[in-house]
């Protein structure tokens, strides 16, 4: 079994099932799993709106059914963020 040894690369595209998944089976080497374990053990904190476990398409249909302009995010750590400021700024109206 070949691990994931790139620390530097973005998993925001896998949800945390998909993460917990690979943690368990032992896909990632020791600093990627120490960053995906307080990942997943800060889950929860700010996930009352669902949005951290969801794909990035999924995402991408929340914003435009919301009409949310995403700009130049393109990973989902982004378009969480976007969406959740935008959701923030229309509760201030």
């Amino acid at each position: 079994m070949s691990k994931i040894i790139d620390p530097d690369k973005d998993y925001d595209e896998l949800d945390d099932d998909e993460l917990r998944y690979l943690l368990d089976r032992g896909e990632f080497d020791d600093e990627t799993a120490a960053k995906v374990k307080e990942y997943l053990d800060s889950d929860g904190e700010e996930n009352e709106d669902g949005l951290d476990s969801m794909k990035v398409p999924e995402l991408r249909k929340i914003a435009e059914e919301e009409e949310i302009d995403l700009g130049d995010a393109k990973r989902k750590g982004d378009i969480v963020t976007a969406i959740r400021d935008a959701r923030a700024a229309a509760e201030e109206e």
